[in-house]
């Protein structure tokens, strides 16, 4: 309400700049609440009306450069609505912005964005390597909030890349420092991500003790937009409980899936889906796994070179009679025009 009362004001005394930080405090509302379509006109507008000379003060203004925020924000909403290129594209766009402007929490803001972006995509190595530029930064300018944000997306590389110890140490040390500064923002993301660290040590009971902790903070906050992924991970983690709760992880997956159509979140219903898909294959359903997950990945046409797209089309092409090659039908041409996330 806040932050459309500043657009609003904006727009009543035509001052652009005025209106472009009204725009990125909008959208970035609105992708907290999970409002993802809204968020991304918001945020594009913010962007369009961005002029580097007027706005270039924007950081001292704002702690932040308006245009680096605000493709920040987008590159979180393009993602979860299922354009992974598109947000990849505009969040290393944020961080050449951010170096070419050499203002230090904007460049410390966009490094946080790609370290972000690179983990939601599955890229490891990526997204080990700009933690570390993170780390490295926040260490020498007194950053404590984005140092924290880089050891727990550093901790999750460790633990993704087989060092599950390592990883969890870092993750929860990460937590520690990001709650001593007083941030809530980030909880339920970095949480969500201790919980699946504790799934791949094999502790399903910690890992839900965890994410019971993210679902609450959610409630009490709105932040709605992980909310799907956040009922996913329970559902993987009651089954990896020594007695896997195979009907109550399957109620946590259609939840996730239902949360994730009302609000366009392409990426995390189809992440969701590969879920169930294997559970109805292991039921022997192959015929509504194939159903379920073809109806979510026929309609992305990028990022087929993704963790969650690769791992879903491998699963398809199981759940299919016809060898694998043939998927390619779903495919859409390199150079194919994108559908308008909106």
């Amino acid at each position: 309400e806040v932050a459309r009362e500043l657009l609003r004001l904006a727009e009543e005394r035509s001052d652009v700049a005025a209106q472009v930080a009204g725009c990125h405090a909008v959208g970035a509302a609105l992708f907290q609440l999970g409002e993802l379509v809204e968020s991304c006109a918001h945020l594009t507008r913010g962007i369009a009306n961005y002029d580097p000379e007027r706005d270039r003060a924007s950081g001292s203004a704002y702690s932040i450069d308006s245009r680096v925020i605000c493709l920040y924000w987008l590159s979180q909403a393009l993602l979860t609505l299922g354009h992974p290129d598109q947000a990849r594209a505009r969040t290393e766009e944020s961080v050449a912005c951010a170096r070419e402007l050499a203002h230090p929490t904007s460049v410390a803001h966009a490094l946080c964005s790609v370290c972000f972006t690179y983990q939601r995509l599955g890229l490891r190595r990526e997204a080990q390597a700009e933690a570390e530029l993170l780390i490295s930064l926040a260490q020498e300018q007194g950053f404590p909030l984005w140092g924290a944000a880089g050891m727990v997306i550093h901790g999750w590389a460790l633990a993704d890349g087989g060092q599950i110890d390592e990883g969890i140490e870092e993750i929860r040390r990460g937590l520690a420092q990001y709650i001593a500064t007083g941030a809530e923002l980030w909880l339920p993301d970095f949480l969500a991500l201790h919980a699946e660290a504790h799934r791949q040590a094999g502790q399903a009971a910690a890992g839900l003790s965890i994410l019971a902790d993210a679902l609450e903070r959610v409630a009490r906050s709105g932040r709605r937009w992980i909310e799907p992924e956040l009922h996913r991970l329970k559902g993987e983690l009651l089954l990896a409980l020594p007695e896997a709760d195979t009907t109550e992880a399957e109620a946590c997956f259609r939840h996730a899936i239902a949360i994730a159509r009302e609000r366009n979140a392409r990426m995390l219903e189809l992440r969701t889906a590969t879920s169930l898909a294997r559970v109805w294959r292991e039921s022997g359903r192959t015929g509504d796994a194939r159903e379920l997950l073809a109806a979510v990945y026929d309609w992305f046409t990028e990022g087929f070179d993704t963790a969650d797209l690769k791992e879903a089309g491998a699963l398809l092409n199981e759940l299919t009679s016809a060898p694998p090659h043939s998927r390619a039908r779903s495919r859409r041409p390199a150079g194919a025009p994108v559908n308008n996330p909106g």
